[in-house]
């Protein structure tokens, strides 16, 4: 699905001739016959007519290089689906001959520095794909340069800007890398970590920032206990970041109880328990603290409440209430 004023900019990215009518116009015409609106916005009325439209453009080599030229995320993965058509026989719709990959490369190259962080990781993740699921020797070895290439020129990027990036768009970036033959250098994960890192403001006022920070470096750190774990010893996560975790149990044991921290709290002690040897049973322990309080609804176990009437200024006669010496002992002793 896609909304109308997204529709109508893929519309003149396409045609870069000139419309003959308003967009509005043309989704108006075509509108029952071959698109359908909803409220979730502009689709195909049926699967098959979006197949129809791949099929012929697949047997138009021109038509092909001029879509892969100005196509965005949504047409570089459809470029490199898999199991497409009726029968899901249809992969690499858009990638006949060398052309076709020269365009998608260069395509790729210019998109790296528009795209969003998401949609980055939309195509890291169309290019593994379609690289894990290749079966044609002949394509094979285009999908691994075309991948070497993003890759390299996706980590280039990030290490000349030097700043943080996002720990799913590091896992995509890796696991890319997982599938290619050729050896690529790993991008400079250190202005990340730094970033990141967690300080004394955590274990003395830990809020909402805070906490989502941790969380988030503690994902990057997941990601690199998978495929680079080398980096975990120099950046001394084991080692110098040990107590740091230890203390960090400690406080977010007296967070939980807060309904607005609890679940960012308990997301922070999951991945210390699933990354750091040692300190599983203390992260455990402290996140169902986090359930039982949470199973309480939050409360107190006792809340106080006025008395229907003040009390009695007069005094207890001897006749109501007899207390000796013996009784105090006794209950002193009881207590």
């Amino acid at each position: 699905m896609i909304d109308e004023r997204e529709l109508a900019a893929v519309v003149r990215r396409h045609h870069a001739g000139g419309l003959s009518r308003p967009v509005s116009e043309l989704i108006d015409r075509l509108t029952d016959h071959f698109l359908r609106i909803t409220p979730l916005g502009i689709g195909w009325v049926h699967p098959s007519w979006r197949d129809l439209v791949i099929d012929e453009l697949r047997e138009d080599a021109e038509a092909r290089r001029r879509f892969l030229a100005v196509s965005g995320v949504d047409g570089v993965t459809l470029a490199l689906s898999r199991a497409g058509g009726a029968a899901g026989e249809r992969a690499l719709p858009l990638l006949v001959g060398d052309a076709d990959w020269d365009a998608l490369g260069d395509r790729l190259h210019q998109l790296r520095l528009e795209l969003e962080e998401r949609e980055l990781a939309r195509v890291l993740l169309a290019v593994g794909g379609a690289l894990a699921g290749v079966n044609d020797p002949n394509q094979a070895p285009e999908l691994d340069s075309l991948a070497v290439n993003v890759l390299g020129a996706t980590r280039w990027a990030w290490d000349e800007q030097h700043r943080p990036v996002p720990a799913f768009l590091l896992e995509a970036w890796y696991e890319l890398r997982s599938g290619v033959t050729e050896p690529v250098v790993e991008p400079q994960v250190a202005p990340t970590w730094v970033e990141l890192h967690p300080g004394g403001l955590l274990l003395e006022r830990p809020d909402h920032a805070e906490l989502a920070r941790t969380e988030e470096w503690l994902a990057v750190a997941e990601v690199l206990r998978r495929f680079d774990p080398a980096a975990l010893e120099r950046f001394g996560f084991y080692s110098r970041d040990r107590n740091l975790l230890q203390r960090l149990i400690v406080t977010l044991t007296r967070t939980l109880p807060d309904e607005d921290l609890r679940p960012l709290s308990e997301s922070v002690l999951t991945r210390i328990e699933r990354l750091v040897p040692g300190l599983e049973r203390d992260a455990h322990t402290a996140r169902e603290m986090g359930r039982l309080v949470e199973g309480l609804g939050g409360g107190r176990w006792w809340v106080p409440e006025d008395i229907a009437a003040p009390p009695s200024t007069e005094r207890v006669s001897a006749t109501v209430s007899q207390f000796h010496r013996e009784d105090v002992d006794r209950v002193l002793r009881d207590l």
